[in-house]
């Protein structure tokens, strides 16, 4: 009776440890889906010099990053990627994927959209509460929301973070956005960049300083 105890206790830690193992494993697989992607991609940046990664942006769900670059071949991802190293370094602009221009947030009201645009119609942007005295005088109150406008690649995204401060009268707003550069679908080139912009209440456009 003693011996048919223990053989079951020792079945029941089988079967448990079968089960984590099978789901250790599960876990594995789901993380490392990208894994022989991203291998490569250590390969072309020590072969480049270069520093890129792969990234989820705006607007992009893990699941659609995974889907993109598992529908590649290696060797489609290679190619993929000497394309964007060559655009890269040429400084020349690639399509973005949907080629639509963000001009959704362009409503007038008592918040407004500003814009410093660089490199065509690539830009960081700002919401802004501005207030209207009945001299018609604008002054900023505060900025709740900033973001960025995606024409084409490469495009720097400030989802990292950024702070803002105003000038003594509150009619210039400085912001100082710390960004990644997205230089293809779904690929960083691995750099931070601080990029400092001015803004005007009187004004919808801003400057890169």
């Amino acid at each position: 009776m003693k011996l048919k105890k223990i053989f079951v206790a020792v079945t029941v830690c089988i079967l448990f440890l079968n089960n984590a193992i099978c789901v250790q494993a599960e876990e594995e697989k789901s993380v490392d889906t990208l894994f022989p992607y991203k291998e490569e991609l250590k390969n072309l940046n020590k072969a480049w010099g270069t520093n890129y990664k792969i990234g989820i942006e705006e607007g992009d769900t893990e699941q659609e990053i995974i889907d993109y670059f598992t529908s590649m071949s290696m060797e489609e991802f290679q190619e993929y990627m000497k394309n964007i190293h060559a655009a890269d370094v040429a400084g020349i602009k690639s399509v973005s994927e949907n080629g639509k221009k963000n001009n959704s947030d362009k409503a007038r009201s008592l918040t407004y959209s500003q814009y410093a645009y660089y490199d065509g119609n690539n830009a960081l942007r700002i919401r802004a509460e501005i207030a209207t005295s009945s001299s018609g005088v604008k002054t900023y109150e505060s900025i709740p929301s900033y973001g960025r406008v995606q024409d084409h690649y490469p495009y720097y995204d400030s989802t990292m973070g950024a702070s803002f401060t105003f000038s003594s009268n509150r009619k210039i707003a400085t912001g100082r956005f710390n960004c990644v550069k997205y230089v293809g679908k779904g690929i960083q080139n691995g750099i931070c960049y601080t990029i400092t912009c001015k803004f005007s209440a009187a004004s919808t456009r801003g400057s890169i300083m």
